[in-house]
């Protein structure tokens, strides 16, 4: 007695090609800008502040299908984060970046499961 077994994947071949096209345009930049705007607001949110020159000048690039960057402008922004012979650190983007890595994440996942 013969058996056979007929799959259509017509439709999973369309949603892997809708996700295929998502992941190279969509996902990634909306997933660059909601960690870029994350760890904006977390840098800006614990940067030491004696004029408000380091915090205003902390912003976030436009996002390219390659990164986003995230800078802090001030001409002195490195010898607060990483300190000097003579200065402590005072990190203000490095502890930003794990939910920055979870707002990436995050984002990435919904875009995904809204394109089904």
């Amino acid at each position: 007695m013969a058996f056979s077994i007929t799959v259509d994947i017509s439709r999973a071949t369309s949603l892997l090609s809708r996700v295929a096209q998502a992941a190279s345009n969509d996902v990634p930049m909306k997933a660059f800008n909601a960690a870029a705007e994350s760890l904006v607001s977390s840098a800006t949110s614990t940067v030491p502040v004696r004029t408000g020159n380091l915090r205003n000048s902390i912003r976030a690039s436009s996002a390219t299908a390659s990164g986003v960057e995230v800078v802090a402008e001030a001409e002195y922004a490195a010898f607060v984060e990483l300190g000097t012979s003579r200065m402590s650190a005072e990190p203000y983007m490095k502890p930003g970046i794990p939910q920055a890595i979870q707002a990436l994440v995050n984002t990435a996942v919904e875009a995904l499961q809204s394109i089904t």
